[in-house]
């Protein structure tokens, strides 16, 4: 959960406490990767023009370029078809869950 808050915050800006999550489990994602997911509820969602990602991947030239370079709220269908096909399959799973939709963190 720790790499989590660490994530959030160097991706976007925000910083979250243990317990705002919710640990999702678990998903197979790639061919030898699985990927941890937590939601956090929150009352208000923060405006995307504040959100900020200070993690940056290096080209093959020697540049650096942030891992997101833009944000959004969007609606559901929309968002799916903004990442790639393996993590939209974990969501739509995630979604289609008895779960869902999560309760508020404790």
């Amino acid at each position: 959960m720790e790499a989590a808050i660490r994530e959030l915050r160097e991706e976007t800006g925000l910083k979250v406490s243990a317990p705002e999550l919710i640990d999702l489990g678990v998903h197979a994602y790639l061919r030898g990767k699985d990927l941890a997911i937590f939601a956090w509820r929150t009352a208000v969602m923060p405006d995307a023009a504040s959100l900020r990602c200070t993690s940056f991947m290096r080209l093959p030239g020697g540049g650096l370029i942030p891992e997101f370079d833009r944000f959004a709220i969007l609606p559901w269908e929309e968002a799916l078809g903004c990442v790639g096909k393996n993590l939209s399959r974990v969501l739509q799973e995630l979604r289609a869950g008895p779960e869902w939709p999560f309760p508020l963190a404790a």
